[in-house]
């Protein structure tokens, strides 16, 4: 039986980052990752969009090198899974019959594309994205004039539809089931911007329109039915329909769940010596009365880096302000903190649109802040949430006023 003192199930971007925390406090401690992809860990967020127009190679998203991950002392063992955790042994067992024993186990296993289960949605031309696999199989089906179509307008579905006709020049198309893109917490202000971009590059969006069934065409195409009896006709589809936590390990293994494995402040779950991290992990935040489960880069590095110096014997709270960006028709958009649809909306000098700062406040209380080509106040927003500031909306609208004097 091999033994490691530190054993994290998961090597992805959030176990390798929670690794080298627990290296920096623990150097002379056996570290041991296990992921099921073959691929050294790597991030995810230019999978939707560098990857898949073909302007960046997979390999370069790899974080540490093996030669790097070696000089750290930090074993990884790819291409394998962990298929059952034994707590009250302290045992892991994965699908290629490996038995090995841990003294602290992190459970970082991410999440996985939701399924749509309808008749007929499978096959070579039926593309989800979360690996890189995954994007150069979509890649590969992907040129000019190619009929792509989008189930879900979520943010990877219009990364993915700005990429596939900016730089491809894709025939896209989005269906979104709900009233509007973007259903999940993002700001009217958001949604208004991105729709109008992808309008204006000719993606064809509709919402308030459910996929009902999907059949062959004629050749190699397909038809994908709406519940409202439209036909449209594709070469490719593509489902973004949202993401599933990979909770189901821990569950099986007594592990308390509930839309992902909950934990306490710390990221330690109800089990001793357990702790969870990433996209898989709901944990409680300081801003927030329930534990929330977060999908985005940040999770995978801030929150990450906090739970491995917990696991290596620190005692931080993991506190942090939520940060999310995406890029699209060249345009950079950056969220931060809460935005509320209950919030006040201040919106920050800028040339327009397109280049701007929205504040979301309650009361004066800055709340969370939405930057469009903007990034340079980033950074002072994100303190100003961080020390839980207000604003001083008189300062605020003064462009002669530098932003930090404005926070209160």
């Amino acid at each position: 039986m091999q033994h490691s003192t530190y054993l994290i199930v998961g090597a992805g971007h959030a176990g390798i980052v929670a690794a080298r925390k627990i290296r920096s406090i623990r150097p002379e401690d056996s570290i041991l990752l296990i992921g099921e992809e073959n691929m050294l860990p790597y991030e995810r967020p230019a999978l939707s969009k560098e990857v898949l127009s073909g302007h960046r190679d997979v390999s370069n998203l790899v974080i540490r090198s093996a030669e790097a991950l070696e000089s750290e002392r930090l074993d990884v063992l790819l291409d394998d899974r962990v298929e059952a955790i034994t707590p009250d042994r302290k045992m892991a067992t994965t699908k290629s019959g490996r038995h090995i024993s841990y003294e602290k186990l992190l459970i970082a296993t991410g999440s996985r594309p939701r399924h749509l289960p309808l008749e007929g949605l499978f096959g070579d031309r039926v593309h989800y994205l979360r690996t890189a696999s995954d994007a150069l199989r979509l890649r590969a089906h992907l040129g000019p004039k190619t009929r792509l179509l989008i189930i879900g307008a979520g943010f990877v579905g219009l990364e993915v539809a700005a990429t596939a006709r900016a730089h491809i020049g894709c025939d896209v198309t989005v269906l979104e089931a709900g009233p509007h893109i973007l259903g999940r917490g993002a700001p009217d202000a958001l949604r208004q911007v991105l729709s109008g971009l992808h309008r204006l590059s000719g993606v064809n969006i509709l919402t308030h329109t459910t996929v009902a069934g999907v059949s062959e065409g004629d050749g190699s195409s397909m038809a994908v039915m709406t519940a409202g009896g439209a036909v449209h006709t594709c070469d490719v589809i593509l489902v973004c329909i949202g993401a599933v936590p990979n909770e189901e390990l821990a569950r099986d293994a007594g592990i308390a769940t509930d839309g992902g494995i909950l934990t306490d402040a710390f990221g330690r779950t109800d089990l001793p010596d357990i702790w969870a991290a990433g996209e898989v992990a709901r944990h409680r935040v300081p801003f927030l009365d329930a534990p929330v489960r977060f999908e985005s880069w940040q999770m995978a590095q801030t929150q990450a880096a906090i739970v491995g110096a917990n696991i290596a014997g620190e005692t931080r709270p993991i506190t942090y302000v939520p940060w999310f960006w995406t890029d699209q028709f060249g345009h950079n958009f950056q969220l931060l903190g809460e935005l509320s649809a209950q919030a006040d909306v201040h919106v920050l000098r800028g040339n327009g649109e397109l280049q701007a700062t929205h504040f979301y406040h309650i009361g004066g209380q800055l709340v969370g802040a939405l930057c469009i080509d903007d990034g340079k106040h980033v950074p002072p927003i994100r303190r100003a949430l961080e020390k839980g500031q207000s604003i001083d909306l008189e300062r605020l609208s003064d462009r002669s006023t530098k932003l930090a004097k404005a926070f209160l």
